[in-house]
């Protein structure tokens, strides 16, 4: 396209919808281990009153889950 910049061109629908597709799955990769430590941790202490096993875990925060 003679005399167009890049800027003066919008991207298509197509476009925008893999550019929509790919930042989803960056932000699934992301969030979703953050979730289950969160999860994890916060379950952990819900069996305090049974007997503990040897096989229970105990996660100390995000990074040891």
């Amino acid at each position: 396209m003679v005399g167009f910049k890049a800027t003066d061109v919008p991207p298509t629908a197509t476009v925008k919808f893999l550019g929509a597709g790919t930042a989803a799955c960056i932000a699934d990769l992301i969030t979703f281990p953050l979730d289950t430590a969160k999860v994890r941790l916060q379950i952990q202490g819900e069996s305090q009153g049974l007997v503990r096993t040897a096989a229970s875990a105990q996660y100390r925060g995000v990074l040891g889950t």
